[in-house]
């Protein structure tokens, strides 16, 4: 998407020329407008209004409008490889210096890893829960696991666990035979 072509604008408009067009362009398409509008009007209204907004967001900030000119003129970003998410929430970083720190959120690294999406998700309550429950998991396991095993020893000293079952086998063949 084109930010300057949403707002109807050129490369080198100021910001009140922004602002008029931004302007202009909430009062065409405001959802408040639009409410007696057929509902494919009203979706189109709304989708444009939200486009102007974001292209407003990005222009009228001049760090996220030098990071967008520059993602926008095929720069991009020094050793970091721009991925699927790339025009997204990454206006106004500093270049990158390939994987781990400094690289830009928003981007995949060398190695194909969105760091800013694994922090989020790990710090995620979701996440916390994931985690608390598998540990749950594991240490049910492992106490039952233990429990029975002991439990197996107190009641079968010295018996192994075929053993047991053949001492079984044969007390069901004799009660079959009487």
């Amino acid at each position: 998407m084109d930010h300057y072509k949403t707002l109807g604008l050129s490369c080198d408009a100021t910001k009140e020329e922004i602002k008029v067009a931004f302007r202009r362009c909430a009062f065409e398409f405001h959802p408040d407008r639009h409410t007696h509008s057929t509902d494919s009007a009203r979706e189109l209204a709304v989708s444009q209004f939200k486009k102007a907004s974001e292209a407003y967001g990005v222009l009228i900030d001049d760090s996220k409008r030098a990071g967008y000119d520059r993602i926008r003129s095929g720069g991009g970003f020094r050793g970091v490889s721009r991925g699927p998410y790339s025009n997204y929430n990454n206006y106004g970083y500093s270049a990158g210096t390939g994987a781990g720190a400094g690289a830009v959120p928003g981007y995949r690294t060398s190695a194909g890893i969105q760091w800013d999406v694994m922090f989020r998700y790990m710090t995620s309550r979701r996440f916390a829960l994931n985690v608390f429950y598998a540990s749950a998991f594991l240490c049910g396991t492992i106490l039952i696991e233990t429990t029975g095993k002991s439990l197996w020893e107190m009641n079968n000293s010295g018996k192994s666990f075929e053993d047991a079952m053949e001492s079984i086998e044969t007390v069901k063949s004799q009660k079959d035979d009487q």
